[in-house]
C-alpha cells in the first residue's frame, strides 16, 4: 500500500502570488445594529475589516465586494441569506446588456463569506443565458459553512456559485487559490462551477473541502477550466452529474458518490465542453486541453440508471485508485472517443473494486463504426458481479490499432455468466463461480469491501500485492499538501506541509500559458512545515513545489 508521502510525491501545487498591503487594526461592523443594509456596511468598511450579521433575515441585494474583507452570519438560530436583487448591472464589459442576473459579486482578493446563504431564485436570466446567487472573480478567498442555492425554472444555466476570470477586461486576474469549506450546493441546475470568459488558457484554481452537493438538476460541479482539488466532500441525489469534466484538471479524493446521475447522465461524465471548440472565444486555437479527473479513495454506488453509467469517459481522461464502484442502476463503465482524434479517451483503473449493476454489462467500449482512440486498462483491481448476475464487456471496438490499448492485467474476475469479448491481458485470476471473498459489499460499511483474511486475493496482485481498493488493511488516507503564501518586507513566504527527510523543489514562472519552470531552491524538509522566502521582490508568480523521493 502507497504512504502518504508516496501520494504527496504525485501532487504538485500551484500557488499564484500576489501582494496585498493590509491595515493595521480590523474594526468590526454590525448589521443590522450599525448599518440598515450590508451594501452600507461595505461602503463603509474597510480592507481587513469584519462585518457581523446579527440576525437571521433575508436581505435582497446585488451585492458587489470590492475590498478585502470578512463577513459573517453571528447569529446561532441560523444563517441570514443574501438574495440577489437582479437589478445591478455590472457586465457591460463582456457584453451582458441589462441586469447581469449574478448575484453577490466577489471582486477583491481575500475576501473570506462564513456562515451565509446566498440565493438566486429569480428565474429570468441575463442576456447571455445565465443566472448565478455567488460569482467569484478575485483571487485567495474563501467561502465557510455557506449555503448554496437557486431555482432551476428555466432553459439556461442556473448556476450556484461560479469561480471565473470575467473582471479581466477592467484589470481584474484569474482567481486562484478560492477556497469552498464545509459549504452546501442545493437545488440549482449547476451547484459550482469552474469557468472561463476571457482566458481559457489560465484555469482557475479552487479547493472544496468537505462540501454537500444535493439535487443539482445538471451536475454538482461544472468544470470548463480549472485545476480543482475536491476532497472528503458528497455528492448524493444529483440528477444530472455529480461532477462534470468538460476542461481542465481534477483530483478528487475521499468522496463519497450515491444516486446521481438518473436523469439520464453519470456521476462522473469526462467530456470536452463545446467552448473548446469555439477559437473565436480561445486564444489557443488547435490547442484543445482534455479534461482529466483522477479519483482517489472514492466510493459509487447507486449511480446512473438503465443504460447510462456511473463513470463515463468520451473525451478526456479518468485515472481511479482504491475506488469503490459498486451496484451501478446501469453500466459502471462507459468509454469511447466518438471518433474525436483531439481528445482521446482514456481510463486507467488501478487498486479498484468493481462489483455488480443492474444493466446488462457492467463495462461498455463503444465504437459507433468509428475508430475511437480509446485506452481503457485495469490493473490490480477485482471486477466481479454478485451471484445473480454476469459481468460482461460489452465492446465494439474492432481496429486492431485501438484494441492494442486495452488491457486487464493483475486482476480477479468473477463470471458466473459469460464474459463477452474480454479485453486482453495477463497474469489475472479467472473465479467461474464464487463471489470475490468481501467482508461485506456494502460500501459505506467499515469493512466494506475489506477481502477476509487468509484469501488469495491478498497477495495475488503485481509483485504481491493485494487486489481490490482495501485489501484487508485501512482504506487508503490521502491529505493533500497545502501551501500558503504571504507577503513579508515585499518578499512572497511559501510554507507547505512536509514529511521529514522529503526533498522538495520549488519552481517559479511569470507565465502559467506557456510556462518555463525556473527551479528557485530545493530543500530537504526538517519538520512537518517547511518555509521558504522567495530572496526577490515580490511580482506576479505562479508557483509549484513538488515532491521527490
Amino acid at each position: 500500500m502507497r504512504s502518504r508521502t508516496q501520494w504527496q510525491r504525485e501532487i504538485t501545487l500551484f500557488v499564484f502570488c500576489w501582494l496585498m498591503v493590509g491595515t493595521a487594526f480590523a474594526a468590526t461592523l454590525k448589521v443590522p445594529d450599525n448599518y440598515a443594509t450590508l451594501e452600507a456596511a461595505i461602503k463603509a468598511a474597510q480592507p481587513g475589516d469584519v462585518i457581523e450579521i446579527t440576525t437571521t433575515d433575508t436581505f435582497i441585494e446585488d451585492l458587489t465586494i470590492d475590498k478585502p474583507i470578512t463577513i459573517r452570519g453571528t447569529n446561532p438560530n441560523g444563517y441570514p441569506m443574501i438574495l440577489a436583487a437582479n437589478t445591478a448591472e455590472r457586465f457591460a464589459h463582456i457584453g451582458i446588456k441589462g441586469p447581469d442576473h449574478l448575484g453577490t459579486l466577489v471582486r477583491a482578493p481575500g475576501v473570506v463569506l462564513e456562515h451565509l446563504q446566498f440565493a438566486n431564485l429569480d428565474p429570468e436570466l441575463n442576456s447571455e443565458g445565465i443566472s448565478a446567487a455567488l460569482l467569484i472573480l478575485a483571487p485567495q478567498c474563501t467561502v465557510r459553512d455557506c449555503v448554496i442555492f437557486s431555482y432551476e425554472l428555466s432553459p439556461g444555466d442556473g448556476l450556484g456559485a461560479v469561480v471565473s476570470d470575467a473582471d479581466i477586461p477592467i484589470g481584474g486576474t484569474t482567481p486562484t487559490n478560492v477556497v469552498f469549506a464545509d459549504c452546501l450546493f442545493g437545488t440549482n441546475k449547476y451547484g459550482l462551477a469552474s469557468s472561463w470568459w476571457i482566458a481559457p488558457g489560465i484555469p482557475p484554481q479552487i479547493t472544496v473541502s468537505n462540501c454537500t452537493f444535493v439535487n443539482n438538476t445538471s451536475a454538482g460541479i461544472e468544470m470548463d477550466s480549472g485545476i480543482l482539488t475536491i476532497q472528503d466532500s458528497k455528492f448524493i441525489n444529483n440528477p444530472g452529474n455529480a461532477v462534470n469534466v468538460g476542461g481542465g484538471q481534477a483530483l478528487c479524493m475521499n468522496c463519497v458518490f450515491a444516486t446521481n446521475g438518473i436523469s439520464g447522465s453519470a456521476a462522473v461524465d469526462v467530456d470536452l465542453d463545446p467552448r473548446w471548440d469555439e477559437t473565436d472565444r480561445a486564444p489557443m486555437p488547435g490547442e484543445i486541453p482534455p479534461g482529466e479527473i483522477r479519483l482517489v479513495a472514492c466510493r459509487f454506488f447507486q449511480n446512473g440508471q438503465a443504460g447510462e453509467p456511473t463513470l463515463r469517459i468520451h473525451e478526456g481522461t479518468l485515472r481511479a485508485d482504491h475506488c469503490i464502484v459498486a451496484n451501478g442502476l446501469g453500466p459502471l463503465v462507459q468509454i469511447d472517443a466518438g471518433g474525436e482524434p483531439t481528445a482521446p479517451a482514456t481510463a486507467l483503473f488501478e487498486h479498484c473494486d468493481l462489483y455488480g449493476s443492474q444493466n446488462s454489462e457492467e463495462i461498455k467500449i463503444l465504437a459507433d463504426g468509428k475508430a475511437q482512440q480509446v485506452t481503457l486498462q485495469f490493473h490490480n483491481s477485482i471486477l466481479a458481479t454478485d451471484l445473480d448476475g454476469f459481468l460482461l464487456f460489452a465492446n465494439e471496438l474492432t481496429d486492431p490499432e485501438d484494441q492494442k490499448q486495452m488491457e486487464i492485467t493483475w486482476c480477479a474476475l468473477y463470471e458466473p455468466g459469460i464474459i463477452e469479448a474480454p479485453l486482453p491481458g495477463h497474469d489475472n485470476l479467472l473465479f467461474p463461480v464464487e463471489e470475490p471473498p468481501y467482508q461485506s459489499t456494502d460500501p459505506m460499511a467499515p469493512n466494506g469491501f475489506k477481502l477476509r483474511p487468509g484469501t488469495d486475493l491478498l497477495t495475488a496482485g503485481e509483485n504481491g500485492a493485494y487486489l481490490g481498493s482495501n485489501g484487508a488493511e485501512k482504506p487508503v488516507e490521502i491529505s493533500p499538501m497545502t501551501l500558503t503564501i504571504t507577503i513579508q518586507n515585499h518578499h512572497p513566504l511559501l510554507c507547505w506541509e512536509s514529511v521529514q527527510g522529503v526533498t522538495y523543489t520549488v519552481q517559479a514562472t511569470s507565465d502559467i500559458v506557456h510556462p518555463n519552470w525556473i527551479t528557485k531552491t530545493t530543500i530537504v524538509a526538517k519538520d512537518q512545515t517547511t518555509c521558504w522566502e522567495d530572496p526577490e521582490p515580490g511580482t506576479v508568480q505562479f508557483y509549484r513545489v513538488m515532491a521527490k523521493p
